[in-house]
């Protein structure tokens, strides 16, 4: 189960908030939301915070596992449609 942006953000406040310590941020994350198990390994939040620290990104894509919509592909978009209207198409 993917886990969404305020998640990898919450998991990431508590490694910092309790010293850099991956064992103690995820049983304090289980503690938090009342789960039995974990969202991911001790290995995973590892790479995480180790991506986050090259990045500066928690590698979270917006909406549903949708890829992120470029400016220049939505202002074709936003022609094509108005290009569409103007030329009187009902």
């Amino acid at each position: 189960m993917p886990l969404e942006k305020k998640e990898r953000a919450l998991l990431t406040k508590l490694f910092y908030k309790n010293d850099s310590n991956l064992s103690t941020s995820l049983r304090e994350y289980r503690s938090l939301k009342s789960l039995r198990k974990g969202p991911m390994s001790r290995q995973a939040l590892k790479r995480m915070i180790t991506k986050f620290e090259e990045t500066g990104e928690l590698g979270v894509l917006q909406g549903r596992w949708r890829k992120r919509l470029l400016n220049e592909t939505a202002e074709k978009v936003a022609l094509a449609v108005v290009d569409k209207c103007s030329s009187g198409v009902t």
